[in-house]
């Protein structure tokens, strides 16, 4: 008799170690790697199997934040190819693509469809848009990013304003979002922050989580430094937040 096999399908795994390669390769932005991973989403959208979308889904997800203003950039680039998009469509890596698109008015429906999209790739590519250069695809991305506060979709796009945050049109977004996350509702998401494996999100969020004062007691867990919340508030001035716990107080 044939044992089942534990674990992933050969096919799921191939496909997961493809798609993580070529995001690790457009995460240099440079223009070859960038278009190869356009052209495969693309192709994986229009008619890909459901795990291959799947595994590149998971793919952009465990990427650096860095790879989708590549994307954004690559997507424009002369002779590039436009993803219809469907009415009613919720396919999120459809309307990631759409939302790069070079065209305003698809831009601008991709983001007014995302609105009704859950999941952290959404709330990244609303982030993404909250810069974008049209002011109406631009003001509703910024109307409908707010309302993105479950843990994984505040870590997504705080991880994608604080890299857009030098730009021209940035100005305020993360200081409103912020302002946003420190209302008494969002603890949760702010612990994440403050756990978060991307640096200068654990930063932001171990920064906002001592900010909010009494509700939260930080707690510094190597030497040399002792513990207590003035310690915490050290270590993430001066860079050795990793060590940082942050528990709820009471």
């Amino acid at each position: 008799m044939l044992r089942r096999r534990d674990g992933p399908a050969p096919a799921t795994v191939l496909d997961a170690e493809r798609w993580s390669g070529l995001c690790r390769a457009a995460v240099t932005g440079r223009p070859e790697t960038v278009e190869a991973l356009l052209d495969s989403l693309r192709a994986a959208v229009d008619g890909g199997l459901p795990y291959d979308r799947a595994a590149a889904l998971d793919a952009l997800l465990r990427s650096p934040p860095e790879l989708l203003p590549h994307l954004d950039r690559g997507a424009r680039a002369p002779g590039a190819t436009t993803v219809p998009l469907r009415p009613g469509g919720t396919d999120p890596l459809r309307l990631l693509l759409a939302s790069l698109d070079r065209d305003g008015h698809v831009r601008q429906a991709a983001v007014e469809a995302l609105t009704g999209v859950g999941g952290p790739l959404a709330a990244a590519a609303l982030a993404l848009r909250t810069v974008d250069w049209v002011p109406a695809v631009r003001e509703c991305a910024v109307a409908a990013l707010p309302v993105r506060t479950a843990p994984d979709e505040v870590a997504a796009a705080v991880r994608l304003l604080l890299r857009l945050s030098g730009r021209r049109r940035a100005g305020g977004r993360l200081a409103g979002y912020r302002a946003v996350l420190a209302e008494p509702g969002y603890r949760r998401a702010v612990r994440a922050l403050a756990a978060d494996g991307d640096p200068r999100t654990r930063r932001f969020g171990m920064e906002l989580a001592l900010e909010l004062g009494s509700t939260y007691v930080a707690t510094c867990c190597g030497p040399p430094c002792a513990t207590g919340t003035r310690c915490a508030g050290g270590c993430a001035r001066n860079g050795c937040w990793r060590s940082i716990r942050i528990r709820r107080d009471g």
